[in-house]
């Protein structure tokens, strides 16, 4: 990855995490923005409280000058509780604790040895840092319709975030039988209800994730009658964005259009995932696969590895499908959630252009009891009499 885009000469301009560096720091903070996908501020371009909206902010100053903590202190703005992080970046030794002094009383939350802190700094930056549900909503929606299962499910989640971000182990067998409950919750609930309660408690990947979880188990319970194929496919939907967990969250929640670095990013997420998955030993080879190759498209054009045809297997194109699908239906602050019948029909069409199963779009617009016809070509047919109607 290139080098991060600099802020020199500029503002910032919205909430977006930064780096804030002087001149001696500037070359260590180009490394650490580079790695981190971040912009970099020199200190000498801030202006009175222009870092007071940041969220999270990294600070590689030295704390010893006067003249860079005073111009430090105006960019800050007033010192109070805020949401977001302040990372302070210290070094060990004889003024390490000079320094974190003089950070705490610029409003640090976090204090990290810079010999250390790119794990801290990651996590701090990414969806393992979040709690899946804000704790005053927590309440409510435990008394919506699959709100217990919702609120487990998005602790589960994070417990495996985290302990990706960590490279801890986790429980395989437990995750495992953990996609029987969701099955459960969704059967006795309904698909819509199950859904209806996610967007409206949770935000961003973790809706999307439980949204995909969802509908996968929701599939499961129309379509796959052995247990074994259901736990597979409950448990790959659960498994399958653990990788997003070494993705900022500005870049994952980004509205507009991605740049090509911030897209290549993205694009390693499956490869990641599958790799923490794979050194965890006991999960199954066709789960490990439905992660690493759910972005493929069957004519050649998806990631990581360009699979087309015949070498996608059946169950990683019904998670793609249930993929597309949770990522059409979900709320995002910039765009409307689509209703089930527009995301099958969306996912119809990229069907007829050869990226995803039609079969299992079919098979998925029966749960929410919708009847495509059976086969592609017969919607090929309905089309062009369509036109030649018109």
């Amino acid at each position: 990855m290139p080098d991060a885009p600099d802020s020199h000469g500029t503002t910032p301009t919205s909430v977006a995490p930064l780096i804030v560096c002087d001149a001696t720091n500037e070359a260590a903070a180009r490394r650490l923005a580079s790695l981190l996908s971040l912009n970099i501020l020199r200190l000498d371009d801030v202006a009175a409280g222009v870092l007071e909206p940041v969220l999270d902010l990294v600070v590689m100053v030295n704390l010893r000058d006067i003249e860079s903590v005073r111009s430090l202190r105006s960019g800050l703005g007033e010192i109070r509780p805020r949401p977001g992080n302040r990372a302070f970046l210290v070094s060990s030794g004889a003024q390490q604790h000079a320094d974190e002094v003089q950070a705490l009383s610029l409003g640090a939350t976090l204090l990290l040895r810079r010999e250390t802190c790119f794990r801290q700094l990651r996590r701090m930056l990414s969806v393992s840092d979040r709690a899946p549900v804000p704790p005053r909503q927590a309440e409510a929606l435990a008394k919506a319709r699959g709100g217990e299962a919702i609120l487990k499910t998005g602790k589960t989640l994070a417990g495996l975030f985290g302990s990706f971000t960590a490279d801890a182990p986790i429980a395989v067998g437990e995750i495992e039988q953990f996609g029987a409950e969701v099955v459960g919750s969704v059967a006795e609930v309904g698909a819509d209800a199950w859904l209806a309660s996610v967007r409206d408690y949770h935000a961003g990947t973790f809706q999307h994730c439980l949204l995909v979880t969802a509908t996968a188990a929701s599939f499961a319970n129309h379509h796959l009658s052995d247990r074994e194929a259901t736990l597979k496919l409950t448990t790959a939907a659960l498994f399958h964005d653990l990788g997003k967990a070494e993705v900022p969250l500005h870049i994952l929640d980004k509205p507009g259009k991605l740049s090509e670095d911030e897209f290549a990013t993205i694009k390693m997420h499956p490869s990641r995932g599958h790799d923490y998955l794979l050194r965890q030993g006991g999960v199954d080879p066709q789960v490990l696969d439905a992660v690493l190759h759910h972005h493929e498209a069957l004519d050649g054009s998806g990631y990581p590895h360009g699979l087309r045809g015949e070498q996608i297997a059946p169950m990683v194109r019904i998670l793609t499908v249930c993929d597309i699908f949770a990522a059409l239906v979900e709320a995002r602050a910039y765009k409307p959630a689509n209703s089930p019948q527009d995301a099958i029909a969306i996912l119809v069409k990229m069907a007829l252009e050869h990226k995803v199963d039609y079969q299992a779009v079919r098979s998925l617009a029966e749960v929410f009891d919708m009847s495509p016809p059976r086969t592609l070509g017969e919607v090929s047919a309905n089309l062009m009499e369509l036109e030649r109607g018109s």
